[in-house]
């Protein structure tokens, strides 16, 4: 009896260090990993095109809309917000187009407003928007 209990000892032992070892592990290779900002992350989507397509090419062709949570505004080009409309009604973050000034202005209905990049609007049905200085990505 006492041989089995030693047995079962160990075993719980061994288990618990390799659960304290495996959880070391994960927490180091997750710090490991690099924070982007969000510009950061839009400038690689825009490097990452390049190289696949081995050439440049302008800040418009490059931006890939990530699965109808991404919208791209394009510049003097007037979107309107709705149901049934391009944008829905909501909360988004305003995004520069690859690299480009950090301060840009939208019209938002009758108003034209000075922004930054990560900046959050909250648009409501009937609304209108248009970038006025340059491409912008709305982040729903």
């Amino acid at each position: 009896m006492i041989i089995v209990n030693w047995v079962l000892l160990g075993i719980f032992a061994l288990t618990f260090i390799a659960s304290i070892v495996f959880t070391i592990f994960n927490f180091y290779k997750k710090s490991k990993k690099p924070v982007l900002s969000e510009t950061e992350k839009v400038n690689d989507l825009i490097r990452n095109k390049q190289n696949k397509n081995g050439k440049e090419q302008n800040d418009e062709a490059l931006v890939e809309i990530e699965k109808n949570q991404d919208i791209e505004l394009e510049i003097n080009k007037t979107y309107k917000v709705g149901e049934n409309e391009a944008i829905a009604a909501g909360k988004y973050t305003l995004l520069i187009v690859g690299s480009g000034k950090e301060k840009f202005n939208i019209k938002i209905d009758k108003f034209v407003k000075e922004h930054r990049h990560g900046d959050v609007v909250v648009l409501e049905d009937g609304e209108e928007i248009t970038s006025i200085t340059q491409p912008i990505i709305l982040r729903g």
